[in-house]
């Protein structure tokens, strides 16, 4: 019985332990979790003195990083300051020699400076030239520094839309509806021109759209004379052309300009237009001559960009054959070519030439756009005989009523001073409504409106 006692006791032992053991395991456990609620009361704290800090530090960075930028701009104005009336915009970098390259990847971007007022001492002699002049040592492109030009003020290229209107300048589509044109009234019922084109002066090449124009077989009959509005025969006085460009892509400009205008105002389709076709059928029912304008090379792209069927030195001389093919098969029945920009181009007599007698040969007339003085184009065309005129003035760039008003007198005195002279407009609600109102005065003043292809080969080359 002893033994069986002292069993009993030896069993009693573990339980002993075990229960000891669980006490401790739980005080143990309520120390952790009195360890675990003063924690969780602290990291709240912690989280907010974090969130608070930082907020601090962003408002201090950002306020020191605008103090910073904006002293930076302040400098960069005090050296480059703008002309009045100007602002400024970014345009991408060009990478590139094409001119539909836009390069990708450079982070710096120029600046573009569109000019919308006019120096007051601007010189009363025109010459729609904006020529660059050029120094023995490097010079900033015109895409790396600022253009101080009014051309840039708009484009009538494709791809570097830098602003709107004065020559316009990536595709130049006026923004406009019929309501814009409102208040000009539409011209007494016009006396149309003969049915174009004519079946006789056209030729199917392969590859082409459309047909090319050509000389008749019999050599008698060349497209820029066939296409030409007639002259009545009582045209007396000094003689002024006026060529409306960049027609064909906005309806309710294109319409302005057929139907409000007088029939001896020439007009100049894009070729990048659509109906192009449909366009010249109007235009001639209206009485205005066609011609179609011939994109170039600029010195000044991006901010002029004649588009990808411009005329470029960058290519070969069959490369641009091509692309004028393309260009005078967009549509048929037109006079003949106006350049538009070409600064670049118009000097490549190696490029150029081609392209002129080009024209020669398909009965066709060749205007200078008058992109610059130094143009090779009307000297050569005087050397093939290739019948030619120059434009001697924009009349808005950019514009505005004011300017358009200044430059309509500086073409008064041009004309009185030549005899005879061409100038160009875009057809911007305020340009087509000067210029109808302008053409009303012109018997007073003992000018004669005269379609373009009337003052061909009759302007002096200097």
């Amino acid at each position: 019985m002893n033994d069986d006692e002292e069993d009993a006791g030896g069993g009693n032992e573990p339980d002993e332990m075990f229960e000891t053991g669980s006490e401790v395991g739980e005080s143990d456990d309520e120390d952790d979790d009195e360890g675990d609620g003063e924690g969780s009361g602290r990291r709240p704290i912690v989280y907010i003195a974090a969130g608070v800090g930082v907020l601090l530090l962003g408002i201090i960075g950002g306020a020191a990083f605008w103090y910073l930028n904006n002293g930076a701009e302040e400098e960069v104005a005090q050296e480059n300051p703008l002309p009045e009336g100007a602002v400024q915009m970014a345009l991408p970098p060009r990478a590139g020699s094409s001119l539909n390259a836009l390069g990708a990847g450079e982070d710096n971007q120029t600046t573009e400076t569109l000019e919308t007022n006019e120096p007051e001492g601007e010189a009363e002699t025109a010459d729609a030239s904006d020529e660059q002049p050029k120094d023995g040592a490097a010079q900033p492109s015109a895409t790396e520094n600022q253009i101080m030009s009014s051309a840039t003020l708009g484009s009538s290229g494709l791809n570097a839309m830098a602003g709107s209107g004065a020559a316009d300048q990536g595709v130049m589509i006026p923004s406009v509806t019929a309501a814009s044109f409102r208040e000009v009234a539409a011209q007494p019922k016009p006396i149309p021109l003969a049915k174009a084109p004519a079946r006789a002066l056209l030729e199917q090449v392969e590859g082409l759209n459309g047909p090319l124009p050509m000389v008749s077989k019999d050599g008698e009959q060349l497209p820029w004379e066939v296409y030409a509005r007639p002259l009545t025969g009582n045209e007396q006085g000094q003689r002024v052309g006026l060529l409306v460009t960049g027609l064909g892509l906005s309806r309710a400009a294109t319409m302005a300009a057929i139907t409000k205008l007088p029939g001896e105002v020439s007009l100049v389709f894009d070729p990048y237009g659509t109906d192009l076709n449909g366009w010249l059928l109007r235009a001639r029912l209206a009485g205005h001559e066609v011609f179609v304008g011939l994109p170039m090379e600029s010195e000044n792209f991006p901010a002029e960009d004649p588009g990808p069927l411009a005329l470029t030195t960058t290519v070969q001389v069959a490369d641009n054959m091509k692309r004028l093919h393309s260009i005078l098969s967009s549509f048929a029945g037109y006079v003949g070519v106006v350049s538009t920009m070409g600064s670049k181009f118009s000097e490549a007599e190696g490029q150029l030439k081609p392209i002129l007698a080009e024209l020669k040969k398909r009965g066709l007339m060749f205007v200078d756009g008058g992109a610059i003085a130094r143009s090779v184009a009307p000297r050569i065309a005087v050397e093939i005989d290739l019948p030619r005129a120059k434009i001697n003035l924009t009349l808005d760039a950019p514009p505005s009523p004011k300017n358009i008003s200044k430059k309509l007198r500086q073409l008064e005195k041009l004309t009185k001073a030549k005899t005879t002279a061409i100038a160009t407009i875009r057809a911007y609600p305020s340009s087509i409504k000067k210029l109808a109102e302008w053409t009303r005065t012109l018997g007073e003043k003992k000018f004669t409106l005269v379609p373009v292809s009337a003052i061909a080969n009759k302007q002096l080359i200097d």
